[in-house]
């Protein structure tokens, strides 16, 4: 990639005229703003470029880690812009500031780009149609666009893009572009082969582990085995006679081996005999933790909501429903652990990664190699899962450092054990529930006392300093169902473990809360769970469309063979219901899960199942199975032998409808986790009632 290459003028006109389109391809991002004016290229703003063939190049800010972003944006750029689908080329953009915010996290990738985008597209199109107009002295509304093409109506003529990009480039791009209605769609709203799909079938795709450049070394790291420490000594005279092992030298406190492959690399780190002493955090243990935080929900915390007087009637209601609910640490595990390759010559850094965060990464990058950041070129890469670890940037550091001292490039890898170990983890968390029934049987309260570290005061202690966390408080605060007096009160222990975002992050854990909890009172009330949700979410009209429509889909109220459990949430923009059918006594087998999604407009069909299904595998494995325990100081659980994941035979059937309610757009890769475990916990209940109250449910 060329990306970090800089050409004057002349340089850039003595190119295109010698070697043609594909040079100007590569050499895109670094074009002076004076080349640019030339018109010999269109550039409607910093992501898209049609050159004089009529090829579009879009860049995305937005990190392909599996989702399938990298197609459905750009569907959204082809739609409006009436491009040839075959003519766009579409590549993660590298990490530079005229791309702003780079990272892929919140489900926004989609309905982020969704509005942006399609202005862009339009109002690219109504350059180049003014442009063909007034080459051929019409009025442009005598032309239209499509498919690559401008055709004038009344004679036949055809200007392809091409042909207009130096005319075009001339032009005021339009402030408020006109854009299709959703009946005009020709892309948006097909399930269009993905992209990235046929590389990965093949093995053509390259991810961060596969790289190589000639004089590379590969390196891994030794760091502490518990939380905090410190490296004391270590002889590494059995690693260096390791064959392949180049080098082993300290590295802002861990141990870094350097050698000519990934195996004499993994071999050498095995064979260095290392002392530590332990630090802050090397006594944390995640049972005295759950423990802790459990005590704390029975005395109040910092008042997040507090509608009516929910205390007052909780004293005064003739019956009382209680119950605690706990989650634990969850590790990210995805399947291709962190990995960075970096390498430094003649005063310029490249960095290439798979990421989700390139801005964060980029920054590490700087303050590791002390270069202006105009010195430094990183390129992200597609990623074999992130699940919300590759937001942060360790990862990168060390390979910078190692790079800037050795002259050579250097690609660190972490094996299996360091990554879980050196995890962000999913916070645990601890919620007591409290809700009153009246003499009728109404539900007149609902209390929601929660506590669980702070992702945000971790970063930045400053920013809790009240108490709250809105991030703690997702799904909980903003509770969907209308009931008179309602409290929401929340703890924000502090955590020696490091905490960080996991897929859908605190709505996972109080939506378990929330509707396991909504189940209960179902039953107190001896209500039916979905009939009580209907009336309860009056206020709430697009989740209670999908709680309609998932019951209708699951034939709920009919008879099955199968025990059945609901449950829902809204988050992200989107709204999502589930039925569960379970089949079990002492252990759950999930058949089925039903899901009716409200995601608004659905740019890719097939993409939001793919969606649905991945986010039920990644929840139901959470549920059954997954508890990132600490003990001592150390993370106990370090590969798949002792964290198992949900194997494929377990994987249930997977239903998915969508619910057109004409809403605005969401986001579709975190919402289908929250409702997940509660449907299952639900379903298991109706099955042998075993009230799970605590995950991971085969703990």
């Amino acid at each position: 990639m060329s990306s970090g290459t800089t050409l004057s003028r002349r340089d850039f006109l003595k190119g295109l005229g010698a070697g043609g389109a594909a040079l100007v391809l590569g050499f895109r991002m670094a074009l002076p703003g004076e080349a640019l004016a030339e018109g010999l290229i269109f550039e409607p703003n910093a992501n898209i470029v049609i050159d004089a063939s009529g090829a579009v190049k879009l860049w995305i800010p937005w990190q392909e880690i599996g989702q399938g972003s990298l197609t459905a944006i750009s569907m959204l750029l082809a739609e409006e812009l009436e491009a040839d689908w075959n003519s766009i080329e579409m590549q993660m953009a590298p990490a530079l500031r005229k791309f702003g915010r780079m990272s892929t996290g919140g489900s926004r990738s989609v309905r982020e780009s969704w509005e942006p985008l399609r202005k862009a597209g339009a109002g690219a199109r109504e350059m180049l149609v003014a442009a063909a107009a007034a080459k051929w002295n019409v009025d442009p509304s005598e032309c239209r666009a499509r498919s690559g093409k401008v055709l004038h109506k009344s004679s036949g003529r055809v200007l392809g893009y091409g042909e207009l990009v130096e005319d075009a480039s001339k032009l005021e791009e339009p402030e408020s572009p006109k854009l299709k209605t959703a009946d005009e769609f020709r892309i948006i709203g097909r399930s269009i082969p993905r992209v990235d799909s046929p590389d990965k079938v093949d093995g053509k795709t390259i991810y961060g582990f596969d790289l190589k450049h000639e004089n590379m070394l590969t390196a891994t790291l030794l760091g502490s085995p518990f939380l905090g420490g410190k490296l004391l000594s270590f002889d590494d005279s059995a690693a260096r006679a390791i064959p392949g092992v180049q080098d082993v030298m300290e590295l802002e406190g861990d141990i870094a081996v350097l050698a000519d492959d990934s195996w004499a690399a993994l071999r050498g780190r095995d064979a260095i005999k290392a002392e530590w002493e332990p630090g802050k955090g090397s006594d944390f243990d995640s049972e005295v933790f759950r423990v802790e935080i459990r005590d704390l929900t029975s005395g109040p915390g910092t008042e997040a909501r507090h509608d009516g007087d929910a205390p007052s009637a909780l004293m005064s209601a003739t019956r009382t429903v209680e119950a605690l609910y706990e989650l634990p640490f969850l590790s990210h595990a995805p399947m291709e652990t962190m990995n960075a390759t970096a390498s430094y010559t003649e005063g310029s850094l490249n960095v290439e990664v798979p990421t989700q965060g390139p801005s964060w990464c980029r920054s590490m990058a700087e303050r590791a190699a002390r270069l202006h950041s105009s010195k430094i070129h990183l390129r992200p890469m597609l990623a074999g899962g992130g699940f919300g670890r590759r937001l942060w940037p360790d990862y990168v550091d060390a390979p910078v450092r190692l790079t800037r001292k050795l002259k050579r490039p250097v690609k660190v890898i972490w094996p299996r054990e360091v990554d879980f170990a050196w995890d962000y983890f999913r916070p645990a968390s601890a919620h007591r529930m409290r809700a009153g029934l009246d003499e009728n049987g109404k539900l007149i309260a609902w209390a929601h006392t929660l506590a669980s570290p702070s992702i945000s005061g971790m970063m930045n202690p400053a920013a809790v300093a009240n108490g709250l966390d809105e991030g703690v408080l997702a799904g909980a605060e903003n509770l969907p169902y209308a009931i008179d007096n309602l409290l929401v009160d929340l703890h924000l222990p502090p955590c020696d473990l490091p905490v960080g975002w996991l897929r859908s992050v605190y709505d996972q854990n109080n939506a378990f809360a929330n509707e396991c909890f909504m189940d209960e009172i179902a039953l107190a009330m001896k209500r039916d769970p979905v009939e009580l949700r209907l009336e309860l979410l009056a206020e709430s009209p697009r989740l209670r469309g999908t709680v309609e429509r998932v019951a209708e889909l699951a034939g709920w109220g009919k008879e099955s063979s199968l025990a059945r459990g609901m449950s829902c949430h809204h988050c992200f923009g989107t709204s999502v219901a589930m039925v569960a059918e379970v089949s079990g006594s002492e252990r759950p087998k999930v058949h089925r899960i039903f899901a009716a999604v409200d995601c608004g407009p659905v740019v890719h069909p097939d993409s939001l199942r793919q969606q649905v299904e991945g986010g039920i595998a990644y929840a139901l494995s959470a549920a059954l199975y997954e508890n990132a325990v600490v003990s001592e100081g150390r993370v106990q659980k370090q590969n798949f032998d002792d964290y198992p994941v949900l194997r494929m035979d377990e994987m249930p059937e997977v239903v998915v409808e969508t619910v057109d309610s004409g809403s605005e757009i969401g986001g579709i890769g975190e919402p289908p986790v929250p409702p997940t475990a509660a449907a299952v916990c639900n379903a298991w209940f109706a099955a042998t009632e075993p009230r799970v109250r605590r995950l991971p449910i085969l703990n």
